[in-house]
This record gives structure tokens, C-alpha cells and sequence, in this order.
């Protein structure tokens, strides 16, 4: 039996202001500024815990991303970073079995 899940996300963004009115027109990172960001984040960290680390190819996840380099020294460190804000800054990543089936 094969189950899906299903996370539907939606984020309103405003636009940015003119630089003309006084004020900037970039805007700060969300995920830094806000480490939950407004429950954005939550649907996502669930079900990264759900998934677990496992099969979570941290010597990859290092490799790939130039600045983690050493940053780690076992898996528990990397997957806990990758779940916390590396998902969320679109760091290269891979999994190395298939999602485990809720018995």
C-alpha cells in the first residue's frame, strides 16, 4: 500500500516598496528573521521529522553545500541544521531510500 502526503503551502508576499518613497525594496529573509515563519515552516519540519534521518546522505548534504564543509561531524548534527534552515534555503540534498509507510 502506498501512502502520500500532501503539504499545500501559501505564502502572500507583498511588494516590495519604491526606493523613490523613502524606504527600501528588499526585504529581509523570512527565515532568519522569524525561525518559524508565521507556521510557514511547521507543515514542512513535520514532515522532515516524520521522515526521519535514516536515509538522510549527510556526507552529501556537506559536499554539496561548499560552506558546510567540517560544519558537521555525524549525522544527527547535519540532519538537525538541514531540518532547521538548510530545507528552507534551497540547499542541495538527497535522501537515500524511499519515504517509510506509517504502519
Amino acid at each position: 500500500m502506498t501512502h502520500l502526503c500532501v503539504v499545500t503551502i501559501v505564502l502572500h508576499i507583498e511588494p516590495p516598496t519604491s526606493q523613490d518613497e523613502g524606504t527600501l525594496d528588499v526585504r529581509p529573509n523570512i527565515w532568519k528573521d522569524d525561525p518559524l515563519a508565521g507556521g510557514v515552516k511547521l507543515p514542512k519540519m513535520a514532515y522532515l521529522r516524520y521522515r526521519g534521518s535514516a536515509c538522510f546522505d549527510w556526507q552529501y548534504y556537506m559536499t554539496s553545500n561548499s560552506d558546510l564543509k567540517g560544519a558537521f561531524t555525524n549525522v544527527n548534527e547535519a540532519w538537525e541544521h538541514f531540518v532547521n534552515l538548510g530545507a528552507f534555503e534551497g540547499r542541495l540534498h538527497r535522501f537515500t531510500c524511499e519515504m517509510p509507510v506509517p504502519t
